[in-house]
């Protein structure tokens, strides 16, 4: 909770007791003074299990955007919740089944979707929602009330600044230590430099020798010399094949994102001698770095192709334009063109791949996409 200690002076100053020290101490006093409705004033990332008293009901939350997990299961005599899937496993307590629809999300789009899991009967909890669970096992949620609006036509570059500072400053851990995940690119090079004027910190890098315009350690090299600081370089394995292993082991649950292998390599060296990392990771989804925000323009004409002419045209662009090959896939999808940019395959292609297995898998519920870059970007912010 970044703003713990500012919370802890207003909860004193109203006559609330936090003997405890530490963050954790303050969301308590808050839940049992204000309930769900003061996370509202709550700065941070956090999951949560809060008795409010020996009847219940118990409240389980989550963050607002949804950086800590939190999944439960209901059981015919209980309740069992825990940050990941893997320690309800371990419980015993929960059949370890799969969720054939959740694993054709993570083949089709490379994530399990909305609040099922990989195992059939374990849910997560939303971000920025707060599940109650009353004696008798009824269920209702609430959502976290969200802060005032910004005023963004009063905003200018100067306010968009102060506040990337005041983020990276309240993730900073003097005591702990900090590392930044640098990459050639401008978002982790301005958090390092925003982390610098904090402080000392380290750096590191992935290097891919032999890998052209992939390695890109040249650049963080330059930019940790221009600020200052200190720079470890962690050589990505030519047979990656333990990493991929190790990746997928670290993970509650299938995720297909190959970015997350070096990731992983990265964090296993800097995990030796800091406690913090911080990275760029979310930049392109809050100022619209990704091509497929400006693709979406093209998606009414797109649609106006015949159906007879989509076939050939795609199987040339497949040879000579990849990306005008997937915008023309994309265009067809029933979730609109900009959910179709996203997929990795369309479940037709998953079933012929994996068989019988997910023969029973159904093809989502239609839900309309996004039709504006802005729209988009507002999607893409409630997934981070």
């Amino acid at each position: 909770i970044y703003n713990h200690a500012a919370l802890r002076r207003e909860l004193e100053a109203q006559g609330a007791s936090v003997a405890a020290p530490g963050d954790a101490a303050v969301l308590a006093a808050l839940l049992e003074t204000e309930g769900p409705a003061g996370l509202r004033r709550v700065e941070g990332s956090y999951a949560f299990g809060f008795l409010v008293g020996p009847d219940g009901p118990l409240l389980l939350g989550r963050d607002p955007l949804g950086v800590r997990p939190l999944a439960f299961a209901l059981l015919p005599d209980g309740i069992a919740f825990a940050s990941t899937v893997t320690a309800l496993l371990a419980t015993k307590v929960v059949p370890r089944e799969p969720d054939l629809d959740a694993l054709a999300d993570v083949l089709r789009d490379g994530v399990v979707s909305s609040r099922r899991t990989a195992i059939r009967g374990v849910r997560r909890v939303a971000p920025g929602e707060v599940l109650c669970v009353d004696k008798g096992l009824g269920l209702r949620t609430e959502r976290i009330p969200a802060p005032p609006p910004h005023d963004e036509e009063s905003e200018g570059a100067g306010d968009v600044l102060a506040a990337l500072r005041s983020a990276v400053s309240d993730r900073l851990c003097p005591g702990r230590g900090t590392a930044v995940f640098l990459s050639g690119g401008v978002d982790s090079a301005l958090v390092a430099a925003l982390a610098r004027e904090a402080g000392d910190v380290h750096a590191y890098t992935l290097t891919f020798p032999g890998r052209g315009s992939v390695d890109e350690s040249q650049r963080a090299r330059q930019t940790a010399r221009r600020l200052g600081i200190e720079l470890c370089e962690v050589t990505c394995p030519k047979e990656p094949a333990s990493w991929v292993l190790k990746t997928a082991e670290a993970f509650d649950e299938p995720f297909a994102d190959a970015s997350a292998v070096p990731t992983w390599g990265l964090a296993l060296a800097a995990g030796r001698k800091v406690r913090v990392a911080l990275t760029g990771t979310g930049g392109d989804e809050v100022f619209g770095g990704y091509r497929r925000y400006w693709l979406l323009g093209s998606g009414p004409w797109l649609r106006h192709i015949p159906a007879f002419m989509r076939t050939p045209i795609t199987q040339i662009l497949d040879r000579s334009l990849p990306v005008g090959a997937r915008m023309m896939r994309a265009s067809t999808d029933p979730q609109g063109l900009y959910r179709g940019l996203l997929r990795l395959q369309p479940l037709s292609q998953v079933q012929m791949l994996v068989g019988a297995r997910l023969a029973e898998a159904a093809e989502p519920r239609p839900r309309v996409g996004p039709l504006t870059a802005h729209e988009a970007l507002q999607l893409s912010l409630i997934h981070i």
